[in-house]
């Protein structure tokens, strides 16, 4: 079979070009730092490759799921602690109101300091946090768990 100068002229041609796309693929993966430029790179590492980012994704949000509860039972903590000392207080009220030595405006300075201790539980135990969402209210954050009935 002969060769013809075209072909061999376009075989030469066709083999330059060759060259220099690879030239040009390998330096492109030399400054994105990636192997994998398309798809069509390498299909089987292209699919790992998402699997891997849908699982970071995954882990982000478990991650920022982690720090909101975090976040949250602290200040549910902080929110316990102080009705702790607001029970305490009244439960110290209670134990001065029962003397029997007390005087009628003693009693009633006792039942105000009683009336705000009641008006700062039940602003306690209605604490919002950083969404807006009322700590104490279970899966209905946005449902005002304790109402001052008559």
């Amino acid at each position: 079979m002969r060769i013809s100068t075209l072909q061999a002229f376009n075989n030469g041609v066709t083999g330059l070009q060759r060259n220099y796309s690879n030239v040009t693929r390998t330096q492109e993966q030399i400054s994105t730092g990636n192997r994998i430029l398309t798809p069509a790179d390498d299909p089987v590492a292209s699919v790992r490759l998402l699997q891997l980012e849908q699982q970071q994704n995954v882990l982000s949000q478990y991650n920022s799921n982690l720090t909101a509860a975090d976040s949250s039972l602290v200040q549910e903590e902080s929110t316990l602690n102080s009705v702790n000392t607001v029970l305490l207080r009244v439960r110290e009220l209670a134990l001065r109101a029962g003397n029997g030595s007390l005087s009628a405006e003693d009693r009633q300075s006792i039942a105000a300091e009683l009336s705000e201790r009641e008006d700062e539980l039940l602003s306690l135990m209605n604490t919002r946090n950083a969404r807006g969402e009322y700590l104490f209210s279970g899966f209905q954050g946005k449902t005002q768990p304790f109402v001052r009935a008559a």
